[in-house]
């Protein structure tokens, strides 16, 4: 069963791929659950950002609580930094 923080958390992610689609990067970058653990009595999840034209970029983001992925955004901050240093936006300018 899926505790209270794990739905929250799914529902940020959720909404964050949303957007990103519905954006100008359609379905170049995402976001994925790749574990969770619990530490100290707090759920941890760690997450992947994926950038599908470069595989070879994808990165992890280190365990994060749900406070942090979804009331301080650390999510959306780690995906803007991994669109800013990639090769989009030249591409998307160049057109």
């Amino acid at each position: 069963m899926k505790t209270k923080e794990a739905k929250q958390v799914n529902r940020c992610v959720k909404k964050l791929n949303r957007q990103l689609r519905n954006d100008v990067f359609g379905d170049r970058f995402e976001a994925r659950q790749i574990q969770k653990g619990f530490g100290d009595g707090i759920e941890y999840f760690m997450y992947m950002l994926i950038d599908h034209e470069q595989p070879e970029r994808n990165e992890i983001v280190p365990w994060e609580s749900a406070f942090a992925i979804c009331n301080f955004s650390h999510i959306h901050i780690a995906m803007n930094k991994f669109i800013v240093e990639s090769d989009f936006w030249k591409k998307y300018n160049a057109r």
